[in-house]
């Protein structure tokens, strides 16, 4: 059996920004891949921020796009988190 697996992966950490940026930041991001033109890809998004907030906007994204949700712990620094798009 054959599994469809996406051409590209687009992976991209999130980090906590103040005010709220966090959340806009990666609302436009996701919103912006919706629109575009080649479908072939999934999106790895790597939260390392300490609220729930990206988990929930990813999860409402995951309807229209193929999302894969990584929650860093806190004891896994930059490099540790960027690895995880490689091996989850």
């Amino acid at each position: 059996m054959l599994v469809n697996t996406p051409k590209i992966s687009i992976c991209t950490p999130v980090h906590k920004l103040p005010n709220g940026l966090t959340e806009i930041f990666l609302i436009e991001f996701l919103s912006d891949l919706i629109y575009q033109t080649f479908k072939d890809f999934e999106v790895i998004v790597v939260d390392q921020s300490d609220t729930n907030e990206m988990e929930i906007i990813c999860d409402i994204f995951s309807r229209v796009l193929d999302i894969k949700y990584i929650k860093n712990s806190g004891e896994v620094k930059t490099v540790g988190a960027k690895n995880s798009f490689f091996w989850p």
